[in-house]
């Protein structure tokens, strides 16, 4: 009989960083970054319209009872994945890692709610774009397959 082995956290990147003398001269140096990767599962066969989207994540990563309930809540708490002081979310990245958002039945999600779906890919996009406007690593990542129609 095989014992299990425990999942050892995964190097994942080597960043570079800069890094400064103390006369004010940066220099480039590297840092290796390990962490367990994070993936979060999202059923989306409960998402039925946009309450049911938002119950979903907010239970899924713990959002506040401030959480508003709309997208532009959802882009604010998710912006603030690899921040816990933040109390945006309780699911939590180290620095420069990224979240992965793994939704199960995504032909059956995207079918019944394409308007959730769609915003669902954008604003996950957007997180990241607004982070990479701000010089900070982008944090989430979507997994799904989502076979062709037909």
């Amino acid at each position: 009989m095989k014992s299990a082995r425990a999942r050892r956290p995964t190097t994942v990147c080597s960043r570079r960083l800069p890094r400064y003398r103390s006369g004010g001269a940066a220099e480039t140096w590297y840092v290796s970054q390990t962490f367990k990767p994070m993936v979060v599962r999202i059923d989306g066969r409960r998402i039925r319209d946009w309450g049911s989207f938002h119950a979903v994540f907010k239970e899924a990563m713990g959002f506040p009872d401030f959480y508003g309930a709309n997208m532009d809540a959802w882009i604010d708490c998710m912006s603030y994945v690899d921040d816990p002081t933040a109390g945006m979310t309780t699911q939590h990245v180290s620095p420069g890692a990224v979240l992965t958002l793994h939704v199960d039945e995504i032909n059956d999600f995207a079918f019944r709610c394409p308007e959730q779906y769609d915003a669902l890919v954008e604003c996950s996009a957007f997180v990241n774009w607004r982070r990479a406007e701000r010089g900070e690593p982008a944090v989430l990542a979507l997994s799904f397959y989502k076979s062709p129609a037909g």
